[in-house]
């Protein structure tokens, strides 16, 4: 052969790979745009999975799972299997890997107590959903019953309790489809120069106020400055510097508004003061409050506005709000005091103890006006509270679990039920009751926090607000004419929870 033939016989086979190479690149590129649609992907899968498990429990194989649980979501598809030994094993599949799984092989064995309730829970499911739902809705549900496989459709923005059984027999993941909805801006505080702020809101009239200094080429302007606004129109009404009033730190929680935005109670460093809402004006003044190294103050108003409960680090007193005499000191006996809370009546009043570093753990509940404690009770692991608007029952969201928990502490009756929650949120940072008792607010931890609206009388999620930041801390009222107001660095946000509706109606 010719060297310049030889020569172009390689060229032709160089050139052949290249066309073969490039002609089975664009295939995949293909079959991995197109194919997981054709396909349905990992959705698509995990749904003819159900129908291969009836396949397999039909020919007589026992790897068929006596139990197969698989709900779709953004994040992937969370499925649940658990074979005819008991064994359990729950994961998250995102399509090129599994994520997020737990094997639990010893908590369901062939002769366990929670073998026989995992059945009876699988005999108690009810007929499937009569509604045509979109995917992300769905979840599938397979099993065997009686010596028959059966499957069926549930509807994930309103599970039947006796599917939320299963999940929590076997511990693997649910999560509720909850709409996510958006608040609308209503105001704005301050400008990006004011600084060391801490802000408070009224429940009955349009009020909010903040207090802080401006900083100048990274210097503190002293006085403090408070600044009232309208929280529908933004309309801003800057007080005069206070004298006399000096901020070194922020303090937590230093500031209180009344429910009808007429006084402003403040706590700093160096003392606590009353501040007239309408006009700016201070009103009076009293020493500092008690602190132990512990520079947290924790301020609360209630009795319809006359009383403000002040906390230091140990005492919690009681002042009239209007001319800023001491009534009298609440009898506690804990160790710090994290946190106040008042019923939207006043009648009511709850505080959460705990050391230093660790979230309140034990609780106390005082009646308006009165010194000693009506009710203790406390959480191993610490939990927040919410109060109804009479002051009658107390929510709780412990830190270990994911449950929420009624007490009526005034008759010592608990419930419990689960905190139906967004995608991989675990407990709540506050919780907060609409004046009507038909709304509970409460401030989840997902990534940013977001909000989640609950009814009260299934205790089932409407909507999903997500309207945190990152290191980002909020404030939140609720209103007397149902709209819960969030205050955020130098935003006002509203979001009118009478308006809020199940999906599934």
């Amino acid at each position: 052969m010719k060297p310049a033939g030889a020569v172009k016989g390689v060229l032709r086979v160089l050139a052949g790979l290249v066309v073969l190479v490039v002609t089975a690149y664009l295939a995949l590129m293909v079959v991995g745009t197109y194919g997981p649609r054709l396909s349905g992907g990992t959705r698509g899968r995990h749904t003819r999975d159900h129908s291969r498990f009836a396949s397999q429990f039909n020919a007589g194989d026992a790897n068929a799972p006596l139990l197969a649980m698989d709900w779709f979501s953004d994040h992937g598809v969370y499925f649940c299997r658990v074979s005819q030994s008991g064994d359990v094993h729950s994961a998250r599949d995102v399509g090129h890997a599994i994520q997020g799984g737990i094997g639990l092989p010893s908590r369901f064995s062939s002769d366990s107590t929670n073998r026989a309730l995992l059945e009876a829970a699988v005999n108690a499911l009810p007929p499937t959903s009569v509604n045509s739902l979109p995917k992300e809705r769905q979840l599938l549900i397979s099993s065997i019953c009686s010596n028959h496989w059966f499957a069926r459709v549930y509807d994930r923005a309103d599970v039947p309790p006796e599917v939320e059984k299963l999940y929590e027999l076997t511990g693997a993941y649910l999560g509720w489809y909850i709409p996510k909805v958006r608040g609308r801006e209503v105001g704005r505080l301050h400008s990006a120069h004011f600084s060391g702020s801490f802000v408070a809101a009224a429940s009955e009239a349009d009020v909010a106020v903040s207090f802080g200094q401006w900083v100048t080429n990274g210097a503190y302007y002293h006085p403090p400055i408070m600044e009232f606004w309208h929280t529908q129109k933004g309309i801003r009404q800057a007080a005069p510097p206070f004298k006399g009033i000096s901020m070194m730190t922020t303090p937590r929680e230093g500031v209180a508004v009344s429910p009808d935005g007429n006084t402003v109670a403040v706590a700093v460093v160096y003392g606590l003061y009353g501040v007239d809402g309408r006009t700016g004006k201070l009103l009076w003044q009293a020493g500092p409050l008690d602190r132990d190294s512990y520079t947290g103050t924790v301020l609360a108003i209630g009795n319809k506005g006359k009383t403000l409960y002040a906390a230091g680090a140990h005492v919690i007193d009681r002042w009239d709000l209007v001319n800023g005499r001491k009534l009298g000191s609440l009898g506690t006996n804990e160790l710090i005091v994290k946190f106040l809370k008042v019923s939207l009546d006043g009648s009511t009043l709850v505080a959460g103890f705990g050391d230093f570093n660790s979230s309140a753990t034990s609780f106390a509940v005082w009646e308006s006006g009165r010194d000693q404690p009506a009710f203790r009770f406390s959480s191993p692991h610490g939990a927040t509270v919410g109060i109804s608007p009479d002051g009658q029952t107390l929510v709780l969201s412990h830190r270990s679990e994911k449950k929420l928990e009624l007490l009526d502490w005034r008759s010592g009756k608990r419930s419990q039920f689960p905190l139906r929650g967004p995608y991989a949120s675990g407990s709540a940072y506050s919780l907060n009751w609409s004046p009507d008792g038909k709304r509970l607010a409460a401030y989840v931890d997902t990534y940013p926090a977001s909000i989640v609206i609950y009814e009260t009388t299934t205790w089932k999620p409407l909507a999903q607000w997500c309207c945190g930041k990152i290191m980002e801390r909020s404030e939140f009222v609720l209103k007397q004419d149902g709209r819960l107001v969030q205050l955020m660095g130098p935003e006002i946000y509203g979001l009118d929870l009478t308006r809020l509706k199940s999906v599934a109606e």
